[in-house]
């Protein structure tokens, strides 16, 4: 028992010896980034589950901006 209490006490250590290093914003916007990142993956392949594949491909070609000839311009 005291040997799992020792090996959990180097664990701790050994973590906040990696951890110090870091900014402490970092250690707090990494988590919430990961969430962030989730979510709009969540999100996208809901999207694909409902709508299908080649219908979210043909409603962003039909969303995007269509480009204008530069000779239109005005200068």
């Amino acid at each position: 028992m005291e040997a799992a209490a020792e090996m959990a006490l180097r664990l701790r250590a050994a973590a906040n010896d990696r951890l110090a290093g870091y900014e402490p914003l970092a250690l707090v916007a990494a988590p919430l980034l990961a969430l962030l990142v989730a979510r709009t993956l969540h999100a996208a392949a809901n999207a694909v589950a409902d709508r299908g594949l080649v219908a979210i491909a043909i409603a962003a070609v039909k969303s995007a901006p269509v480009p204008r000839p530069s000779c239109l311009l005005a200068r």
